[in-house]
């Protein structure tokens, strides 16, 4: 089945934060505890958008376009 990409939603906000958390721990990067908050103003477009890549329902990846503005 193909990769679909779509615009996250509310539904998928655990799912993120733990693919996240999951590159998080490979990196030895910090993931702040404000990842959750900085989802939503995403989401909500203050700040860009979220997008989503899955395949029959599982979410593989995502990636995020911030605004300057």
């Amino acid at each position: 089945m193909p990769i679909h990409v779509r615009r996250a939603s509310a539904n998928d906000k655990e799912a993120c934060i733990e693919l996240l958390q999951d590159l998080s721990d490979v990196t030895g990067e910090y993931l702040s505890t404000q990842a959750g908050d900085a989802f939503d103003q995403l989401l909500g477009g203050e700040r860009g958008l979220v997008l989503v890549a899955e395949d029959d329902g599982e979410l593989l990846g995502l990636a995020d376009r911030k605004s300057t503005r």
